[in-house]
């Protein structure tokens, strides 16, 4: 494995035996950190993707990524967020159908014309009386879930709008289109301030670069027709998001109309077919429910694609594979094809 590493031309040498001992490294440093972690927090330590996004994070340092990694674990056991989805009639199933019931962040069946899952929020159907610790557990587990659809998509040969365009290879499977959708957005719906911080520092700490570049698609959490009042909360939030992720945010505002200019924007960033996968101007089909989500046949589609996901996945992958080496020429491609440095 090392041999075919130093030998490719997309990674200078030096650089590449660089970034694998950091890699080994940062394992190492956490899993002398005298974690208890549980069967999942233990798998984070297993899969290269995972570790590469702390590292990317941190521009490589390892000292602040290990840190990060540290915090994130750590996060994870205390809020403990459901794994794949295999069977509804389990507790968890239980939980994920009352939590997400409405369709308040959901994932559609498909991925963006980049290969990334989408994750698509609406907080005007909350369901009153969530907790904290219900909804960082639901809002975790859609992330992993829209993590899985990429990667799943990606195994299936990338599904509708999921190949990359012409001559540019695909992102890693760990790049997400968040669409936020904000036009029936009111101070009496906004989500309390505690429940928009720890979203907020979920995406930027405990699931770093999920919300990252990608190739040819640098701008890609689409706040989709705000209203003017939400300027007040934006002020609020953008205090705590970081330079990065604040330069990936796009503000969607005004005619969306098939040929429009945001039409047009959101057919590069999303693809053709952006208003059905993103659940864009679509007629309303349960009550009580966002447009365009129905949550009895969603909440099955979920258990149909967790359980290919998880036999297409088989055993988890092992430290050192070479699957890191993969990770590892795909970011450094993102970086020499856009100049910009993830």
């Amino acid at each position: 494995m090392l041999g075919s590493l130093l030998s490719t031309a997309s990674l200078p040498h030096g650089e590449a035996l660089q970034q694998l001992r950091v890699w080994l490294q940062i394992v190492n440093s956490v899993a002398r950190a005298g974690i208890s972690l549980g069967e999942d927090e233990e798998a984070v330590l297993d899969d290269d993707l995972a570790c590469c996004r702390y590292l990317v994070a941190r521009g490589w340092a390892v000292p602040p990524a290990a840190d990060m990694l540290h915090a994130a674990l750590l996060w994870r056991v205390r809020r403990s967020p459901p794994g794949p989805l295999c069977d509804l009639d389990s507790a968890d199933g239980a939980f994920l159908r009352l939590e997400g019931g409405r369709g308040k962040v959901y994932v559609p069946d498909g991925v963006d014309c980049h290969g990334r899952g989408v994750l698509v929020l609406d907080n005007s159907v909350q369901r009153s009386g969530s907790s904290l610790q219900a909804s960082m557990r639901y809002f975790a587990f859609c992330i992993q879930l829209a993590l899985r659809q990429a990667e799943l998509a990606r195994a299936r040969g990338g599904g509708e709008g999921g190949a990359p365009a012409p001559g540019l290879q695909a992102p890693p499977p760990d790049k997400l289109l968040i669409v936020i959708k904000l036009h029936r957005f009111s101070l009496l719906n906004s989500p309390p301030p505690s429940h928009a911080k720890e979203t907020l520092e979920m995406l930027m700490n405990h699931f770093p670069e999920s919300a990252g570049l990608a190739v040819a698609c640098p701008r890609h959490i689409i706040v989709y027709r705000p209203p003017r009042v939400f300027s007040g909360l934006w002020a609020f939030s953008a205090k705590l998001i970081d330079a990065k992720m604040r330069s990936k945010v796009h503000f969607i505002s005004g005619s969306v109309a098939d040929g429009s200019a945001n039409d047009a924007l959101m057919r590069r960033l999303a693809g053709d077919g952006w208003k059905q996968l993103c659940g864009c101007e679509q007629p309303f089909v349960s009550p009580g429910c966002t447009e365009g989500f129905e949550p009895d046949s969603y909440w099955r589609g979920v258990v149909q694609r967790d359980r290919a996901w998880s036999a297409l996945r088989g055993p988890k992958p092992t430290k050192g594979s070479t699957q890191l080496y993969q990770l590892l020429t795909a970011y450094v491609y993102v970086d020499v094809r856009t100049g910009v440095k993830p």
